[in-house]
């Protein structure tokens, strides 16, 4: 029986948003695991394929609440205690360190799947080994250590082949693929191995999507922030005169997906979009005449003028209304 003392962590998993975890030293069979802190045992809610122990949200917080109170009375507060038995490891490496059996796990994603877990579950039960590496789909490399990462196409331009195996490397930027029975939450369609070949997923806090996806439902999100809730809010007694265009993003040069917007009026034309923390708004030349200086001299905010055109920075949507709204009255007294 394995005994350790281990801090609960907060961590994000795969297609599950916020949990907590404990890791373990070494492969746990998931019956034996039994957790006790301050002298309470917490039942997980479910385990890893390493058989790390897995807990709610809520119970995290709640373990996060005692622990502050501990600490207030006495200090300082011990980690959690695990008992569980360690569980072997005895598929055979042949069946996930070869380039044979890479090559034949390409063939759906479930397989694939199933090659990585195998690689991490060895590492962990071997400390004392080490694995080849590969590179898939000349993106994704299968490290020494059991670890996925990614792989930049510049670092590797001879790449030709779905698999290769490589030298090994000592670093690359952690990666991930969305497990075999993950579903886009926007189309509702599953993963595949074609997806993970051509890289057409992303993780959103550590959710998959489909890029496509991600990217519409971020246009569309951006679409209901500024028009429906901001711009059409303020001009509510003549949207329906009001159109809109939209324009690449005027911060985010690299997010196409988030767009700002040039919105027409029947006063003028006014650009707006979002800016880290605050919106930025600017009336084009276009617009009605009003005098800017004196309408936000007391705003402490950035402030332009420049070829018939005014800006200004408002920290959050209601700000911005209340920027919009005071244009609005100044050149419709």
């Amino acid at each position: 029986m394995n005994i350790e003392n281990k801090r609960i962590e907060d961590c994000l998993i795969n297609g599950e948003g916020a949990v907590s975890r404990i890791v373990l030293d070494h492969l746990a069979i998931p019956e034996t695991v039994r957790v006790f802190f301050l002298d309470e045992e917490i039942i997980p809610i479910r385990f890893d394929f390493l058989g790390n122990p897995i807990f709610s949200y809520e119970q995290s917080m709640l373990l996060t609440f005692k622990r502050s109170e501990f600490i207030r009375r006495n200090g300082i507060c011990p980690d959690a205690q695990v008992h569980y038995k360690e569980r072997s490891f005895d598929v055979p490496r042949n069946e996930f360190d070869t380039l044979q059996s890479i090559k034949e796990s390409l063939h759906s994603l479930s397989a694939f799947e199933n090659v990585i877990k195998s690689r991490r579950m060895f590492a962990k039960s071997h400390s004392d080994a080490e694995l080849k590496e590969f590179i898939v789909f000349g993106r994704l490399r299968l490290m020494h250590d059991g670890k996925l990462c990614y792989v930049y196409t510049d670092d590797c331009p001879q790449i030709k082949e779905d698999v290769e195996e490589v030298s090994r490397n000592s670093w690359y930027l952690p990666s991930d693929i969305p497990s075999a029975n993950a579903v886009c939450p926007c189309c509702g369609k599953p993963f595949t191995i074609e997806d993970v070949k051509n890289g057409t997923y992303e993780f959103v806090d550590y959710i998959p999507w489909h890029i496509d996806c991600w990217h519409e439902y971020r246009r569309q999100k951006e679409i209901h922030k500024v028009i429906n809730c901001l711009m059409d809010y303020v001009y509510e007694p003549v949207k329906r005169q009001c159109q809109y265009e939209l324009l690449p993003n005027g911060y985010y040069k690299d997010a196409p997906h988030i767009p700002w917007f040039l919105y027409h009026t029947p006063d003028g034309d006014i650009i707006v979009g979002w800016r880290k923390r605050v919106i930025s708004i600017e009336w084009q030349e276009n617009f009605k005449a009003f005098d800017f200086e004196k309408l936000f001299s007391s705003e402490n905010a950035t402030k332009w003028q420049k070829n018939g055109k005014r800006g200004i920075h408002a920290c959050g949507a209601d700000k911005a209304a209340e920027y919009l709204r005071k244009v609005l009255k100044a050149v419709n007294p």
